[in-house]
């Protein structure tokens, strides 16, 4: 282990300066480990700086994200995007066939969601929702852990519906049309939680709408994007 050495503010400010810079370049390796205490130490500012609060920092400088956002190895904050308040919203008057919006429906959507008078939600108020991608293979318990539990990932029907109305025909927009998964958590007429993705399939030109039971049996892949509030 190499010798720990008394920091001086200024060097101080120099390591940090590289680590929220999220580069991982530190510019005297052996000083730095002299003063850091060893390279475990080096190798966790740089993966800290890179992995976390650099992501984080670039998209603070574009101004596509908030402090809101969640940066972790399983999470990539995006954006942040206003959905409206809706004083009542039915399912079944935007969610159906032959309509101006086109959709496709999985047995669970319509079952759980659409069947009856279907689910109804009162007085959305406005909001702010998160946007994050997935940078790998995960179940939905790891990302509900990491967007801060159920009752902060749970949305809205009313909120995914407006983003569809948004983008119609998979015009670019906050939704992805690119084939990937766009996944709110929403709850049945039952206050039964579920996983709601929303994907355009350009094949067909229409939105596919699909519920699936939560924890999802096979994951959701890197790359799709997830909303929360």
């Amino acid at each position: 282990m190499a010798r720990k050495e008394e920091m001086t503010a200024g060097q101080f400010a120099q390591y940090g300066h590289h680590v929220f810079e999220g580069v991982g370049r530190i510019p005297n390796r052996t000083l730095a480990q002299g003063h850091l205490g060893n390279s475990q130490m080096v190798a966790a500012c740089k993966q800290f700086g890179r992995e976390v609060l650099g992501p984080l920092l670039r998209a603070i400088e574009t101004g596509t994200t908030s402090m809101v956002l969640v940066m972790s190895k399983l999470l990539e904050g995006v954006t942040t995007v206003a959905a409206n308040e809706h004083e009542t919203f039915m399912a079944t008057d935007f969610f159906r066939e032959g309509g101006e919006i086109r959709f496709w429906f999985d047995d669970n959507f319509r079952k759980y969601f659409l069947s009856g008078k279907g689910k109804i939600e009162i007085g959305v108020p406005t909001t702010e929702l998160r946007v994050h991608t997935l940078r790998r293979v995960s179940g939905d318990e790891p990302i509900i852990r990491d967007l801060g539990g159920e009752s902060v990932v749970e949305t809205s029907l009313a909120y995914m519906a407006e983003l569809i109305s948004r983008q119609p025909q998979g015009q670019k927009g906050v939704l992805l049309t690119n084939g990937w998964a766009n996944i709110f958590y929403i709850r049945d007429s039952s206050d039964t939680l579920w996983t709601v993705d929303c994907c355009w399939s350009s094949g067909d030109r229409r939105w596919r709408v699909v519920a699936c039971p939560i924890p999802h049996p096979y994951g959701w892949l890197g790359g799709d994007q997830v909303f929360s509030h």
